[in-house]
């Protein structure tokens, strides 16, 4: 599992964890209100483990990820910066799970 660092739609860093093989189809994965990255540890492995490259992202002002200095934390910021970390993979259509 390797850490990597995306910017955001408004430039903020979201943190992810990725594994899994460069050429693996690529699955996002996105944790629930009060968690973080780390919920997916044994789901994202077991992916990994056969074949996908798993990502899974703090959301902003979670784990590693960037605190918004002007709390912007409704679904449409999220939604935003997942499409900006999107463009930033090298995935054609990534699947998104989410929490």
């Amino acid at each position: 599992m390797q850490r990597v660092e995306f910017r955001g739609a408004s430039g903020l860093t979201i943190v992810g964890d990725v594994d899994g093989p460069d050429d693996g189809p690529a699955v996002l994965l996105l944790h629930g209100g009060g968690q973080n990255r780390l919920a997916w540890k044994g789901s994202g492995a077991a992916l990994a483990a056969k074949g996908y490259r798993v990502v899974a992202l703090d959301a902003r002002g979670h784990g590693d990820s960037a605190w918004d200095p002007d709390a912007n934390y409704e679904m449409e910021n999220l939604a935003h910066d997942l499409l900006a970390v999107i463009d930033q993979l090298e995935a054609e259509r990534p699947a998104v799970v989410g929490a």
